[in-house]
């Protein structure tokens, strides 16, 4: 357990809910965690914004190892299809919006003083390149807690 009262309920896999049931998510502070890559197709409408209009939080996750761990993958298909994500919401789901469903926000999600530090090190800066591009970078440096743990040859 938590240690806290509170219970931050999330439904697992609400890739696709019922017209109806966006309004309930937001109203009843349940936490959406979709992965982005695990039903992806350039046609399929996630509609990931409707849950960030109406005000519901995102976490984003890889459900490996049906998909695979890799984030940019799921990035790149939050950014695509019909109504597709802006990178600062699709990154802030996979990073803040997955810390604070698992009451992790004050030290991990965000780049801050006390933060844990996990980070990775990309071939490019990701904002640079477009959707299309971002299944191609190559991560260079992954820091876990402020340690590296992974580096490539470069």
């Amino acid at each position: 357990l938590n240690g806290k009262r509170d219970r931050r309920h999330r439904i697992e896999h609400s890739e696709g809910p019922a017209e109806a049931d966006f309004g309930r998510f937001s109203r009843g502070g349940i936490v959406a965690s979709i992965q982005p890559g695990l039903f992806f197709s350039p046609n399929r409408d996630g509609r990931y914004s409707d849950h960030l209009r109406l005000g519901t939080r995102l976490a984003f996750g890889s459900d490996a190892p049906m998909t695979g761990l890799d984030p940019l993958a799921g990035i790149y298909a939050a950014m695509s299809g019909p109504r597709p994500l802006d990178f600062d919401a699709a990154v802030r789901a996979y990073t803040l919006g997955s810390a604070y469903a698992e009451f992790q926000e004050q030290i991990k999600g965000t780049i801050k003083p006390g933060s844990l530090a996990d980070i990775v090190v990309l071939s490019n800066r990701i904002q640079a390149v477009g959707p299309q591009q971002i299944r191609n970078l190559k991560v260079w440096k992954t820091f876990v807690n402020g340690k590296i743990v992974y580096e490539a040859d470069q």
